[in-house]
């Protein structure tokens, strides 16, 4: 029994070797991520921040000089929490929760700060794509000539709810640690640069801060 244990606690060692040493010379390494976001959006309404979540793939293309390339596919949820006149004229807060699949394609540079521990650094453009959501009005309320209920669940993207583009587009930028070169925790910020209300008379656009996990192969 003891052999066993040994046996099995040796070959963890060594899968856990070979990532560290795929993942310190491969000139390319793929892994999984996940985290949390902070929504919110700027625009002509005063709106708050939501706690959201997100998960997805990364892609890391490592060149020369400590440069590399990030990429990967998200899935992120963003949205925004904000008080609204409902048609009873009395205020109520509406919460918006739409959610993306995301590419992003960032410039890097990492530098070594210990043998096993690196710093990283990114930025560059992203483009999402609206595949779901719903926001919830809490009071009254009525859009494109049609009323909703207190409590009922509008599409964000869908012709009869509010209709918002599903395209959306921006730049970020973030800082990270990584361990082992395989294991990283990244802090970042995401701003859409597209007005995804489709209406030029009312700007919506998307904020995101988020925290994340990541452990590469």
């Amino acid at each position: 029994m003891k052999s066993f244990k040994s046996l099995f606690i040796v070959a963890i060692l060594l899968c856990v070797g070979a990532s560290v040493a795929n993942a310190q010379f491969s000139p390319v390494s793929f892994g999984i991520k996940g985290g949390v976001n902070l929504a919110n959006f700027s625009g002509d309404a005063q709106t708050d921040v939501r706690f959201k979540y997100q998960f997805g793939t990364v892609l890391q293309v490592n060149l020369p000089a400590g440069l590399f390339i990030l990429s990967g596919v998200e899935y992120t949820a963003k949205g925004a929490k904000m008080t609204y006149t409902g048609s009873d004229s009395k205020e109520y807060t509406a919460n918006f929760n739409p959610q993306y699949l995301q590419v992003p394609v960032r410039l890097g540079y990492k530098m070594s700060v210990l043998p096993t521990i690196n710093i990283k650094f990114s930025g560059g453009p992203y483009y999402a794509y609206g595949i779901a959501g719903k926001a919830k009005f809490n009071g009254p309320v009525t859009l494109n000539d049609r009323s909703y209920e207190s409590g009922e669940k509008v599409g964000i993207f869908s012709s009869n709810g509010l209709n918002y583009d599903r395209q959306d587009f921006g730049v970020g930028a973030g800082v990270g640690i990584e361990f082992l070169g395989i294991i990283g925790l990244d802090l970042g910020y995401d701003f859409g640069l597209k007005n995804i209300s489709g209406n030029d008379a009312a700007k919506v656009r998307n904020q995101n801060a988020y925290l994340t996990a990541s452990l590469k192969f």
